[in-house]
């Protein structure tokens, strides 16, 4: 049984449009991007850095004087230090990058981070699209991640005898414990009661839970709140207000993304009028390199170096045709200039629309890809606009 060009072009395209899908290698080798978002990649791994040294270094406990500036500027540390008890905020129009941007993060520092930190990756646009209780999803997910990539369960009992070994020493000096010889079972009914009190409270367990995590293994919490911004403007603040209550109540680096209008909205009549906040704009990359970045890998797909998600068992391919046709577009913006003007004025900054734009050409039933692409195969063929239009808003 053999896939259709068609169907083929959906999986691949899917992949490349939709970055929570690609795979760590794609990351790495696609999103090395230049200008404003590397620099503020580079900006969160100096505060990440810095506020490790400030919680766990040893050679230098204690309070420290931190100068304003440094040759470079304002230093990283004091940085760290302000951005330390309130969440991190990347405001950029949808499509720009920011899941983008927090991918290169988690994917770029993943060997420092998995020894200094525990990340959370907490994506409220897809797993939270219906939920009502933004909260109770957060600190859902947070226990699932805990449990599922750390194997911590928090309510265990002993994590928590663990995590609370300072109250239960205490309560073994209390009156209760003279119940510990005359009535052993009533003693210790006492205590699991007495314990099980802690976990009445889920928010303040999982505060507690995350603090005696971070302190028994001297790695510093970091929670990332993305596709906040694909949510309504009520949810956006309510994702904030958490992300400001679990920065300065759990001591946690917190990124969370917003909208530019929501941003400004909040800070007038919202949410964020109450708080001093600091914000990194992401800044839209260049369409023609995405493209350019994106299509190559989906050659290397096609090539058979990558595994197609989302294949069905027993569906072999031909992929040559398919590989040929991206070749050809490829080919086709290096070429011709209108066709990058086109899908840069278009897509206005928004990388998926840009990527839907070529995704719905390739699929499309409407072009005729054989003629594509035995011209390409045998002469400088180069895509034409109206070809390229007729694809992308007719579809099969």
């Amino acid at each position: 049984m053999q896939a259709s060009l068609q169907d083929m072009s959906e999986l691949i395209l899917e992949d490349l449009v939709h970055t929570r899908e690609l795979e760590p290698a794609f990351i790495k080798e696609c999103y090395s991007q230049s200008g404003a978002l590397s620099q503020h990649a580079q900006i969160s791994r100096t505060i990440l850095r810095a506020r490790y040294a400030a919680l766990f270094d040893s050679q230098n406990p204690g309070p420290a004087l931190i100068p304003v500036t440094d040759k470079h500027g304002i230093s990283p540390k004091l940085l760290a230090e302000g951005l330390a008890r309130r969440p991190i905020l990347l405001i950029g129009d949808v499509g720009v990058g920011k899941t983008t941007f927090i991918r290169n993060l988690l994917y770029t520092e993943s060997e420092s981070l998995n020894k200094t930190a525990v990340a959370i990756y907490l994506d409220l646009g897809r797993r939270g699209a219906l939920a009502l209780d933004l909260k109770k999803l957060i600190l859902d997910d947070i226990e699932r991640q805990l449990l599922d990539k750390y194997q911590i369960d928090i309510g265990s009992d002993q994590f928590v005898r663990s995590a609370y070994g300072a109250e239960l020493g205490r309560f073994q000096h209390s009156p209760a414990a003279r119940l510990k010889r005359t009535k052993p079972k009533v003693y210790l009914e006492k205590e699991v009661e007495f314990m099980q009190h802690f976990l009445s409270n889920r928010e303040e367990h999982l505060r507690a839970s995350l603090d005696f995590i971070s302190r028994s293994t001297r790695r510093q919490i970091v929670i990332f709140l993305d596709n906040t911004d694909q949510r309504n403007e009520r949810d956006q603040e309510d994702a904030f207000l958490i992300g400001q209550e679990m920065s300065e109540q759990w001591h946690a680096v917190v990124f969370l993304p917003l909208r530019p209008e929501t941003f400004h909205a909040s800070r007038q009549r919202g949410a964020l009028t109450g708080y001093h906040t600091r914000a990194f704009t992401v800044s839209p990359p260049r369409i023609d390199h995405i493209l350019q970045k994106r299509l190559s890998f989906g050659l290397r797909i096609t090539r058979g170096e990558y595994a197609i998600s989302g294949l069905p068992v027993g569906v072999t391919v031909k992929l040559e045709a398919l590989q040929t046709l991206i070749e050809c577009f490829l080919h086709s913006l290096d070429r011709s200039q209108e066709l990058i003007a086109c899908i840069d004025n278009i897509a206005s900054g928004n990388v998926r629309t840009a990527l839907d734009l070529v995704r719905n050409f390739i699929g499309s039933g409407h072009v005729d890809t054989q003629k594509i692409i035995d011209k390409y195969r045998y002469d400088d063929y180069v895509v034409p606009l109206h070809e390229f239009f007729e694809g992308c808003y007719i579809r099969r």
